[in-house]
Formats: structure tokens, C-alpha cells, sequence
């Protein structure tokens, strides 16, 4: 694709950043072959899910179980899906909360012999946790309706940073999924995008203080090695702590960084201070109200925004019309398949725009009221008029 084009268009660098893999098809990747390593108390998770809704005895006796612990049963624990990771990581979530009612429910059931022990459940939480990270930006790469190109750098280097940390971890099932985890890692993302690197630097929560970072904490790979000591130190620090959170640790390093001094448009967007790393950021908004200010930057900051990460979105696109026009119903208008379409657009949306539309029924009610009060103000005139003229 990028050859053809070439000779159509003109492509920055003769193609070199064209093709940009699919972020959250090589994050499945990744999760996928380190889940071959699971420990045995996965197994036990499954099962124990299994023996609940083996038959409606058993589903009273933990519905039982759940009113005596005090907790809400919703709708129960999950059964995960081999091939789906996140089915794995949500059973695991559900598991963990019911994790009282299945203690409960092993004193009160002698046939129940699945329930993890004390070291156990600690391991159950431990690989939820780890699960959990992958899981959010799962999400948040696979998103539609905001850019998304401005979290790839960040995120990917917190994976590395992750699971060359738990490559070292004194818990073996943990040093094993890492381990897998990581050689396939190496194999998509061994060398970071440069044009996801200038992408980081755009966003005026990281700027070039990000990249620095970024190359800072992977120095080693690069040449210049950290000291025996100082590594056994940050690899083997507990994954919970939050001195050894990757973003804090970035927090620290973008005080210390000192500003250059200002010549042209992007020095100057460089010497402003990082905004508050939050997470609900706007980036698209952002430089929508700095064009007049960053003319060239913005345009820059657009061209390279649009940039998708994950081929979520377009597939989900493409797929919908396939769920409307099927084998059994196929013979439907260009017009009722637009239709139906837009109407579950809408039904899904309609969550957000209930609070919109609510505002906009009852100005609409009030205009209403107040066009009827007027014509009743004028039919009343209009009687009076005629009366007088009668009399």
C-alpha cells in the first residue's frame, strides 16, 4: 500500500511512518501468550465458578451465602472464555468480590473443594492487579470517540517498565507470565514510534520531559548501564508500592527539568510548565484554544492526532451492517438499514442526551405555554371588542 501511494501522493519520509500497528491487537498479543503461564489458582478460580452454577441447588446455597456476608448477587461470578483474556481478568474481578461468599459457602457446603486458601487468595489479587493495567488501556486504546494516539507512548512504556519488573519478582508464577509477556512485548514494540514520540510531545502534560524519561529509565538497552545494585534495587521493589509507580516516578523527574531558552513557536510551548496529569484530558480541545497562539504547532498537533492506534473503532463500524442485513433478512431498503442504524445510535447515546433533551422538552413547553397564554390574551381582547361593539 505504502509503494502505491508513493506514486500517487506524497507520504512525509517516503512512507517510513505510514503503517502503525494496531495497538490494542498486539496488547491482546502480548496478555494472550503470558496467560499460557497461569497458576494453578486460576484453575481453582474456574472451577469454583463452575461448581456454582452447576445445578439450582448449588445457586441457592450461594445465594444464601451472599445474603449472610451482606453483599449484592447481581448477577454472580463470571465464567471467563479461554480465548478471550479480558473474560479471564473480569472472572477474576467478580471472584474477588464474592471472595467472602465463597468462604462462607465451603464451610456451609462439604462437597465444595475448590476454595483457595489464604496464600492463594493473595495471589489471586496479585494477578488481578497486573491483569488490571493491561485491561484499562485495552480500553483505553480501543476508544471511538476521542484521540488516542497521544496515549500510546506513555502506556507502552509503562508495560515495559512493568513487566521488566516482573521478569525479576521473587514469585515464580509471576516471573514466568512475565517472562512470556515480555519476549513477545520485545518482538512488536522492541523500539518505541518515532512518530508516537512526537506525538508525547504535544501533549502539554509530557512534552519532551516524557521522552527524556522514557529513554532514561531504558538507558540500559541504549549503552549505558545502570549499576548491578541500583537495578536489583527498582526490579525487585513490590508492585503495590507507590514509590515504584512508573507515572510518580515520572512526576518526580519532570520537576527537576529545567527550561531552555525561548526562540521560536515551539520553544515556547515547550518552556510552559506540564499541566496536571489527569485523566479525563481533552487534548483535541486543548489546541483547538492555543491556535491563535501556537498556529504552526496546532496545525501540527492536528495532522498528527488523527494518527488511529487501534482498528477497534473502524472494524466496529464495518461490522454493524453486517448484524442489520444477515441471511434472514437481507432484502431491506438502503433507507430502513440507515434508519436502523442511526436508531441504535441513538438508543446508545441516549444515556448522555436524556439530561440534553429533557432541557430542551421543557423549553419547548415553556415557548408552547406562552404562545398559548398569548392567544388566549388576544381571543379574550378580540371578545371584549366585539361585545363593545354590540352594545
Amino acid at each position: 500500500m505504502a509503494d502505491f501511494l508513493k506514486t500517487e501522493i506524497y507520504l512525509l519520509s517516503e512512507g517510513a511512518y505510514f503503517h502503525v500497528r494496531c495497538c490494542a491487537h498486539i496488547l491482546n498479543l502480548i496478555v494472550q501468550d503470558g496467560l499460557k503461564e497461569l497458576d494453578d489458582v486460576v484453575i481453582k478460580v474456574r472451577e469454583s465458578v463452575k461448581y456454582y452454577k452447576g445445578s439450582q441447588l448449588r445457586k441457592k446455597m450461594f445465594k444464601d451465602s451472599v445474603a449472610y456476608v451482606e453483599l449484592q448477587l447481581s448477577k454472580g461470578p463470571k465464567q471467563d472464555v479461554l480465548t478471550q483474556w479480558n473474560s479471564t481478568y473480569m472472572m477474576l474481578e467478580s471472584f474477588l468480590y464474592y471472595k467472602k461468599t465463597f468462604i462462607h459457602l465451603q464451610k456451609m457446603d462439604a462437597n465444595y473443594s475448590h476454595c483457595p486458601t489464604s496464600e492463594e487468595w493473595g495471589k489471586i489479587e496479585r494477578i488481578f492487579k497486573f491483569l488490571q493495567v493491561f485491561y484499562e488501556v485495552t480500553c483505553a486504546f480501543s476508544g471511538s470517540k476521542y484521540p488516542a494516539t497521544n496515549l500510546y507512548f506513555t502506556n507502552v512504556l509503562m508495560f515495559r517498565v512493568l513487566l521488566h519488573k516482573e521478569k525479576y519478582s521473587h514469585a515464580r508464577f509471576m516471573k514466568n507470565m512475565a517472562t512470556r509477556m515480555y519476549a513477545k512485548f520485545e518482538k512488536y514494540w522492541a523500539e518505541f514510534s518515532t512518530v508516537m514520540a512526537i506525538v508525547v510531545v504535544l501533549d502539554p502534560r509530557y512534552k519532551f520531559q516524557m521522552v527524556e524519561w522514557g529513554y532514561e529509565k531504558n538507558k540500559s538497552k541504549y549503552g549505558q548501564a545502570k549499576s548491578m545494585s541500583d537495578s536489583q534495587k527498582e526490579l525487585h521493589g513490590d508492585l503495590d508500592g507507590a514509590s515504584s509507580s512508573p507515572m510518580m516516578d515520572f512526576d518526580k523527574f519532570s520537576t527537576k527539568v529545567t527550561s531552555q531558552v525561548v526562540k521560536v513557536e515551539l520553544e515556547c510551548y515547550l518552556e510552559e510548565k506540564l499541566m496536571p496529569r489527569v485523566n479525563n484530558f481533552n487534548i483535541l480541545d486543548y489546541w483547538r484554544t492555543r491556535e491563535i497562539r501556537y498556529p504552526t504547532v496546532a496545525r501540527m498537533a492536528g495532522d498528527i492526532l488523527v494518527v488511529p492506534i487501534s482498528i477497534v473503532a473502524s472494524k466496529s463500524a464495518f461490522s454493524k451492517g453486517g448484524r442489520v442485513l444477515d441471511a434472514y433478512r437481507s432484502s431491506l431498503a438502503p433507507s430502513i438499514v440507515e434508519a436502523i442504524i442511526c436508531l441504535r445510535n441513538w438508543v446508545f447515546g441516549e444515556a448522555k442526551m436524556e439530561s440534553q433533551l429533557e432541557e430542551l422538552c421543557d423549553a419547548i413547553m415553556m415557548e408552547k405555554m406562552d404562545d398559548e397564554q398569548e392567544n388566549h390574551t388576544e381571543s379574550g381582547s378580540r371578545v371584549g371588542e366585539s361585545e363593545s361593539q354590540v352594545a
